[in-house]
């Protein structure tokens, strides 16, 4: 009896003494480092969160061990005060069962070509793994697209696709159809703040070959394609 009573002290001790640790002490477990350079991080590791840069509001994070024993991952992350709501589970280089819902204008806003664009874009992502080349499984979606331009306005279809990691690079590969329209999108993102764009557009709408070009399209044998490579950070 007082080995078992022993026991549950000393358990005891431990669960109080990990209750104040630090969040920042645990974000190792989160995922790479430099995806974490530009956070900051509060609180402690079974209820804490980091702060987005540049005011974007913030990630509550809980920790909940008896996940480990569920097969879960042991974080549940939410954000709040965000340009976009996103929640879903994390730990040890990898998410799962994450959820992405954001006006697309939130998106692109740094881009001053894409100031009249709007729409709606939910990622879902079944499984992320930030370790190695990386790995991913999940979809994107992206309607009520419109583009209030000088001169054109134009409501496009529904664009969808699959997420996929390949040599280290997130993939998002979309398309989307309607009467006159045809878009394709693949979107190649990297951790080390790289990005490669290739956008090809077909549309009878009129206006367009008056507003893409300013955009940076390119009209190649009757189809508007965007080629383009940058940093997203």
């Amino acid at each position: 009896m007082r080995k078992f009573i022993l026991i549950l002290m000393l358990l005891a001790a431990l669960a109080a003494g990990l209750s104040s640790l630090p969040l920042r002490w645990a974000a190792g477990f989160i995922g790479p480092s430099a995806d974490k350079a530009a956070l900051a991080f509060g609180g402690n590791l079974w209820n804490g969160f980091a702060s987005l840069p540049d005011g974007n509001g913030y990630v509550d994070i809980k920790t909940r061990p008896l996940s480990i024993v569920k097969g879960q991952l042991p974080m549940a992350f939410k954000t709040r005060g965000t340009p976009f709501v996103a929640a879903g589970r994390a730990g040890w280089g990898r998410m799962s069962e994450v959820r992405i819902s954001a006006p697309l204008q939130a998106l692109v806003k740094r881009d001053a070509r894409l100031y009249g664009l709007s729409g709606n874009t939910v990622m879902t992502v079944s499984d992320l793994d930030l370790r190695g080349e990386c790995s991913a499984s999940g979809t994107v979606v992206v309607d009520d697209i419109a583009m209030d331009y000088p001169g054109w306005k134009w409501q496009g279809p529904q664009m969808s696709g699959p997420i996929v990691c390949k040599e280290g690079v997130m993939i998002f590969d979309l398309s989307g159809k309607q009467a006159g329209d045809d878009i394709r999108l693949r979107l190649g993102v990297d951790r080390q703040g790289g990005y490669d764009v290739q956008l090809s557009f077909s549309t009878r709408e009129l206006g367009a070959e008056a507003a893409l070009p300013l955009m940076g399209f390119e009209n190649r044998s009757g189809v508007w394609t965007l080629v383009e490579k940058g940093r997203w950070q």
